[in-house]
């Protein structure tokens, strides 16, 4: 039983106006009222995914209540995405080697890189990221891993994991992101800042 009738009205609304909508895009003069309530339960699966988790909960009771039957309609099976097998593309024999990303927090990945690397002959093997999360227990992993140093800013705190890990050094980048902030708020050139930036700096 609803409690607003108007909403009510309005949900049942909605897939019929939807098959009215979706009609001239497939080029059909109708669609199956059940595809309708298909592309609105997807929807609703989309909404649902941006909710706190006591509103999912409540949303999820309610659906299950409702037991609404999709006949002919089967949901595709949402597989975990499976990652491709790390290769290496050239010769890095007696070279140094150097892992650039954004971030850098779960490092199983570059431990796993670095390993592939000193395999094929890598003198010596870097990583660098702008942003060092190093969360749980990620100074370890690099502590006993091929790596041989991994370079962060400071845009994120990690003095304990630099304890945890000889091999994580930090560059200072403070003062080259206040003077960004100072030429953006005074509309200086930006690029005149990146192009005259010292090696010291």
């Amino acid at each position: 039983m609803w409690k607003n009738p108007e909403l009510q009205t309005s949900v049942i609304q909605v897939p019929v106006t939807l098959s009215g909508a979706i009609a001239p895009i497939h080029q059909a003069e109708e669609v199956n009222i059940c595809d309708c309530f298909h592309f609105l339960f997807l929807s609703v699966l989309l909404l649902l995914s941006q909710m706190p988790l006591h509103s999912q909960a409540a949303v999820s009771r309610a659906v299950h209540r409702l037991q609404v039957p999709f006949p002919g309609i089967e949901l595709p099976m949402m597989m975990p995405k499976e990652k491709p097998p790390i290769t290496v593309v050239g010769d890095v024999g007696g070279r140094i080697a150097i892992i650039v990303d954004d971030i850098i927090d779960d490092v199983d990945g570059f431990v796993a890189a670095a390993e592939i690397l000193k395999e094929r002959g890598a003198y010596k093997i870097y990583v660098m990221a702008t942003h060092g999360l190093l969360s749980a227990d990620a100074p370890c992993l690099i502590e006993e891993s091929a790596i041989n140093e991994v370079v962060v800013t400071n845009t994120i705190p990690h003095e304990v994991q630099k304890l945890q890990c000889p091999k994580i050094k930090t560059v200072d980048v403070s003062m080259i992101l206040s003077e960004a902030i100072r030429r953006i708020h005074n509309g200086e050139s930006m690029s005149y800042l990146f192009r005259n930036i010292t090696v010291d700096d």
